[in-house]
């Protein structure tokens, strides 16, 4: 969570200057985070202004999940403050402790963080900004081997996705359990924590850049296996089992999971 201190929480460049004037440390940690940290949630004037004051760019939080003010900056979906932070020298391929990603922290879009129906374009132009400062489109960002094209795909950006492709996104590279990006997109139809918003768009896309739709996972399932294992029907499902077969897709008979 946010600290809460006075410089971290100044909502413009000046309030900021004027408390720097006033002796505020800006690299201080007593109150949970540094102050660029929080300013990169929601101030891009207070970012350029602590930058210039001395503000560590690539310091990690004093929280369990060990961010950077561009983590920070990326997951509100700041892409005027990521764009400040990379030009102030941020490193887009860090990790934090917990190995996320900044990339991965756009593409998740759960709703939690950032309304992903209302700041998409914002969204897209974070990693825009992040990959035209080389950030790597193919690092793992978790445990599970889980790349920023699977979370895309698996939280419907269509608009992230699309860009990671064309920075040169794997669009066949496989997480732990042998799933691919196109599996991801069925993220929304097995867990109801996921919004359902482009998936469909997303497998049109990976198709698009000639994903192997029957590239088998650990367990030995096809994507059209996994698919037609989940429970229940409705238009995505139905849509999205069209475009395999057309792109080739073949898958032996299974039982539906419950979800």
């Amino acid at each position: 969570k946010l600290g809460g201190s006075p410089l971290g929480a100044a909502r413009d460049g000046e309030v900021a200057r004027f408390l720097i004037r006033a002796n505020a440390q800006v690299n201080s940690t007593d109150l949970h985070l540094p102050p660029l940290h929080e300013a990169s949630c929601h101030s891009v004037s207070a970012v350029r202004v602590l930058l210039a004051a001395g503000a560590h760019v690539n310091a990690t939080g004093c929280g369990e999940d060990g961010f950077t003010p561009l983590m920070y900056a990326a997951r509100h979906g700041q892409d005027e403050a990521v764009l400040a932070l990379l030009q102030g020298g941020a490193d887009a391929n860090l990790t934090s402790a917990g190995g996320m990603l900044a990339t991965a922290l756009v593409c998740q879009c759960d709703g939690q963080y950032i309304d992903y129906t209302q700041d998409q374009d914002a969204c897209a132009r974070c990693v825009r900004h992040l990959v035209d400062f080389n950030a790597d489109p193919n690092l793992k960002v978790d445990l599970r081997g889980t790349t920023p094209l699977m979370e895309a795909a698996r939280y419907g950006a269509s608009k992230l996705l699309h860009i990671l492709l064309k920075a040169g996104a794997d669009v066949n590279a496989m997480n732990a359990e042998g799933l691919s990006a196109v599996s991801m997109c069925f993220g929304a139809l097995l867990d109801s924590a996921v919004p359902m918003n482009d998936q469909v768009g997303c497998l049109g896309l990976l198709i698009d850049y000639q994903a192997d739709v029957n590239a088998a996972a650990r367990d030995g399932r096809v994507p059209l296996a996994i698919l037609r294992g989940i429970a229940g029907s409705n238009q995505e499902k139905e849509k999205m089992a069209q475009m395999l077969v057309q792109a080739g897709a073949a898958a032996p008979a299974t039982r539906p999971m419950s979800q």
